[in-house]
């Protein structure tokens, strides 16, 4: 059972006055309630704005599994990010980047070691190399990227193969006419 102090107070906005008429004020320490439900500040920031205020050492391993998948991008798509063509500006990519490593570590449980396996596989990987193109993107696929490894981890090599998926190979030529 739930009991709101001076319920009738905040019944009328307008006028202040709880239902009786008095001009009686809420308890202290009570607030009446916003328009939204929440009373939370517009200068409070959010995660995104966060990313700013950590950084990373060239030798943290965030950064440095961060560095990894950009350097694995670029094995494979030579003109990844083509304007990230300086240091300092690779820093400031490593640097954002670097926060999402930390994330998936600290909030999804995820140790670096783990991390640098799951990023090789996925970037050696048909379907996910071209899907996985940031850490963000890494955080985000994690469960799926692991439940594939699991399985074998030939999801991308497998397309054209029907045998990969449920062991159901379809009979030549029956369709052919259709």
């Amino acid at each position: 059972m739930i009991t709101v102090v001076n319920w009738a107070f905040y019944q009328s906005e307008t006028t202040g006055k709880n239902q009786q008429g008095t001009n009686q004020e809420p308890t202290e320490g009570v607030k009446p309630a916003s328009g939204n439900g929440f009373d939370t500040p517009k200068n409070v920031k959010k995660e995104k704005n966060i990313e700013t205020l950590t950084t990373f050492s060239s030798d943290a391993v965030e950064y440095r599994l961060s560095d990894l998948l950009f350097g694995k991008i670029r094995e494979w798509k030579p003109n990844f990010m083509q304007e990230v063509d300086t240091d300092q500006k690779k820093d400031s990519l490593m640097q954002k980047w670097a926060v999402h490593i930390d994330r998936l570590s600290r909030l999804n449980k995820r140790t670096p070691e783990h991390i640098e396996k799951v990023i090789t596989w996925c970037q050696a990987d048909d379907f996910w190399r071209p899907n996985i193109l940031s850490t963000q993107t890494l955080r985000k696929q994690i469960e799926k990227l692991e439940a594939q490894m699991a399985q074998g981890g030939t999801h991308g090599k497998n397309r054209g193969d029907f045998t990969a998926v449920g062991g159901i190979k379809p009979t030549p030529g029956k369709y052919d006419n259709l």
